[in-house]
């Protein structure tokens, strides 16, 4: 199951707000020209999967996780802002032990750039720990290269590669 929830808002600069957005502008260090325009849009899907069977260590797992990611985009003449936080949480099963797993993560990123177009590699690491009496070796460590590409400032994930490791 997925869903996507987009909303988007607009701010025009007034000239009389003008005076008012210069001095904030100075005090922040960013300067908006009158009219300009700045656009938010924030995306949040959720998805859950399962049952995946995913290889583990000692035998395969069976997974169902639920994963939320929201990417807020923020965008003006003279720059974009892209805030990211992805949320995954869930459960599995070992096919041959029926040992209980635990699986977790969070991430949080944020990005700017002056341009609206640019790339960024994010690195996320994800744990499949066993519950109960463990067996040496078991947990399951999953790294994952994430290109995001921004045109326009829209962003696009693209997974490069997975790496695991088991400990």
């Amino acid at each position: 199951m997925k869903m996507t929830m987009r909303t988007t808002k607009k701010r025009q600069l007034h000239p009389g707000t003008l005076a008012l957005s210069l001095t904030a502008a100075a005090l922040l260090g960013t300067a908006s020209p009158a009219g300009a325009q700045t656009t938010t849009t924030t995306e949040t899907t959720r998805t859950q999967f399962g049952p995946l069977a995913m290889p583990g260590c000692t035998e395969t797992v069976d997974v169902t996780f639920d994963e939320t990611h929201q990417a807020q985009t923020q965008s003006g003449p003279n720059f974009v802002r892209i805030s990211d936080t992805f949320h995954d949480q869930g459960s599995g099963i070992g096919e041959a032990s029926r040992a209980q797993y635990q699986f977790s993560s969070m991430s949080q990123n944020n990005f700017r750039s002056s341009s609206p177009n640019f790339s960024v590699r994010i690195l996320a690491r994800e744990h499949l720990i066993r519950q109960g009496a463990s067996v040496p070796g078991d947990d399951l460590y999953i790294v994952q290269k994430i290109l995001m590409n921004v045109t326009n400032g829209h962003a696009v994930f693209n997974v490069q590669n997975v790496q695991s490791a088991c400990k």
